[in-house]
């Protein structure tokens, strides 16, 4: 049973139908904390951001070194 209800709850995510509802619906039947779920994708969207930004910052130094480096052999 849980099966189903977890490949119905992944089809109308994947879709973008599921609601709120369904969330608190399930918070009720199987006393899931949503509070906790959502500060963990909270925390890793903030990591994720700073891996990202982190590599923003070493492209950015390698194009610099990039356009140094015909200069040097000028």
């Amino acid at each position: 049973m849980e099966q189903l209800i977890a490949q119905d709850l992944s089809k109308r995510y994947y879709h973008n139908e599921l609601t709120y509802r369904d969330l608190e619906n399930l918070e009720k039947q199987f006393g899931i904390k949503f509070d906790n779920i959502i500060s963990e994708i909270s925390y890793v969207e903030k990591n994720l951001n700073l891996k990202i930004d982190n590599l923003d910052i070493k492209i950015d130094n390698l194009e610099q070194n990039i356009k140094k480096e015909p200069q040097m052999y000028s």
